[in-house]
């Protein structure tokens, strides 16, 4: 909220730099045609302290903007694409639950489709091999989706280790669906249930993976967050001062004009 009150400061502040700009070039216009002298030294002066003061404003709310921007793109997008992919394997481990207890093929089925939600092609050493590389063409779902934005330092390899551990993932489910289709329950319960069972190890890699992922986008989110705010701090206060100067420049130069006016 301080950065947006700020921002809509800066702004308004820009906007009414403008029209002083415009008026004191207008003056010196006038008082040239008047007088018959091209320059007035305090509001030429004046001048250049409105044209200073617009130009803070604009580079700072630039800044601002750029800052806010990435935030946005960079981070925010894949912090929601990261999000959603935790949320979907939560719901596939839960239907992978309900398949081993029930063994319906709907259960089954609900865990094929939220896994091709989180990364839809196959998950092989060349698709880790092209993510490491940058090249994501044709790798689609959530995982894909932020990997495909990878924009900040360490990014590209938390996002690399995420799909690597979706792949263990996804192989361990394969381990336990060769059992469950034979009627081999115990044995698919030893793989889906205890401590160094394969199936919840792979599940927490993949947790931790994309939770790694998350937090390197939430600081610097929240950096460049900060980045904009800092790049509109004391702006509304330079504007004040600059007006100030701006004021007692313009009344100068018009009080030696009109003196020589009424003389």
């Amino acid at each position: 909220m301080r950065g947006y009150h700020a921002a809509r400061e800066a702004t308004s502040s820009g906007l009414a730099g403008v029209v002083v700009l415009v008026v004191l070039l207008g003056a010196q216009t006038a008082l040239a045609i008047r007088f018959r002298r091209l320059v007035n030294p305090p509001l030429a002066a004046a001048t250049v302290v409105a044209i200073f003061a617009l130009a803070q404003v604009g580079g700072g709310l630039g800044r601002a903007r750029a800052a806010l921007r990435t935030a946005r793109t960079g981070a925010f997008d894949s912090i929601h694409a990261l999000s959603k992919a935790r949320a979907i394997a939560q719901d596939a481990r839960t239907d992978e639950s309900f398949f081993l207890f029930g063994g319906l093929a709907s259960d089954e089925q609900a865990f094929s489709w939220r896994e091709v939600q989180i990364v839809a092609g196959s998950a092989d050493d060349q698709m880790l091999a092209n993510a490491a590389a940058g090249r994501t063409l044709g790798l689609n779902g959530y995982l894909g989706d932020a990997t495909r934005n990878v924009t900040f330092r360490g990014e590209r390899e938390a996002m690399v280790g995420a799909l690597g551990a979706f792949r263990e993932y996804r192989a361990a489910h394969e381990r336990l669906r060769k059992p469950m289709r034979t009627g081999k329950r115990d044995e698919a319960a030893l793989l889906a249930f205890g401590e160094a069972a394969p199936v919840p190890v792979a599940f927490e890699r993949l947790d931790a993976a994309i939770e790694r992922a998350i937090q390197i986008n939430r600081a610097e989110f929240g950096r460049l967050v900060q980045a904009s705010e800092n790049a509109l701090d004391g702006l509304p206060r330079m504007v004040a001062c600059a007006s100030i100067a701006v004021g007692a420049l313009s009344w100068l130069g018009l009080r030696a004009r009109m003196k020589e006016f009424h003389a």
